[in-house]
């Protein structure tokens, strides 16, 4: 009887230690499966928010190139109509003439841009370019043409690089404006390169 006794309690206790292993090791695999859904999880909650911070960063380059190109639109028809009115050099007039023509038709393309977008453009422009404006018109005509031509090539060579940079970014209707545009942008800056050389 006692054999068989202490035969029974080694059964139990092989079948304990086995029960316990067997839980061990279930328990495992239980947080391996867990640990691997929690990295799935993870993984797709990182990509889902990889396309809204690409957005957004697109969504603010857009906004900003609009805002650019807008305020630089209206300085350069502003500064056209002054020098329409203001310059005595017949070449300079029509060369004035022909960039509020030129501006005219890329303000109203960009306002549509900015409407798909579900943007505007500026009301206004900023005041430093107002004050510009300002000593310009008060400017003596000997001076002005200079001046006029000058801040043109400046103008000209910023908002180039803004259209060449916009060719490579990420969104494609910005990207057709500026393919678009950006060869009258570089021919008016070559004329006005043109006309300055003929002033004295």
């Amino acid at each position: 009887m006692k054999v068989q006794g202490k035969y029974q309690r080694t059964i139990m206790i092989i079948l304990m230690t086995l029960f316990s292993v067997y839980s061990c090791q279930r328990g495992n695999k239980e947080k391996a499966a867990a640990d691997k859904t929690n990295l799935s999880r993870d993984s797709l909650s990182q990509k889902s928010k990889m396309p809204d911070s690409a957005n957004l960063e697109n969504g603010i380059q857009v906004a900003m190139f609009i805002e650019q190109t807008g305020l630089g639109a209206m300085l350069e028809m502003a500064m056209a109509k002054l020098a329409a009115d203001k310059a005595q050099d017949s070449p300079i007039k029509d060369f004035a003439n022909r960039m509020t023509q030129q501006y005219t038709k890329l303000n109203l393309e960009l306002s549509a841009l900015a409407a798909v977008k579900g943007l505007r453009l500026p009301g206004s422009l900023q005041q430093k370019q107002q004050r510009q404006i300002r000593e310009m018109s008060a400017m003596k005509n000997e001076y002005f043409e200079k001046l006029y031509l000058k801040i043109v090539i400046e103008e000209q060579n910023k908002y180039i690089e803004l259209f060449k940079g916009a060719l490579s970014g990420p969104d494609g209707q910005v990207g057709d404006f500026s393919r678009k545009f950006l060869p009258v942008l570089e021919s008016q800056r070559q004329k006005a390169y043109e006309l300055l050389s003929t002033l004295n």
